[in-house]
């Protein structure tokens, strides 16, 4: 008994639209809570900065675990030239 390829493609598209079905709403929520500024506290000045994270990184990787939250500009850039970027992972608000 053999099965044929139409049935494997038609069965692969079921599983691959149900999974988007289930992830697109996480995913979207989670872009939404981590686009834009926030102010947090620099951990390696003391001061408040305004950063930002790639928001579409942490949305993605937020579907399955715990976000990503890499930071991608910062106001104290241009004078603290040794930055760790820690704020994204330590300092960032969860809401």
């Amino acid at each position: 008994m053999t099965i044929s390829l139409p049935f494997f493609l038609a069965l692969a598209a079921v599983a691959g639209g149900g999974a988007c079905w289930i992830l697109f709403p996480r995913i979207r929520e989670r872009y939404w809570r981590f686009r834009g500024a926030r102010i947090v506290k620099c951990p390696d000045t003391g001061n408040l900065a305004e950063a930002e994270v790639y928001a579409s990184l942490a949305a993605l990787t937020g579907a399955w675990w715990r976000p990503l939250r890499r930071v991608k500009s910062c106001s104290l850039w241009p004078a603290w030239k040794r930055c760790t970027r820690r704020c994204g992972r330590e300092n960032w608000p969860r809401a």
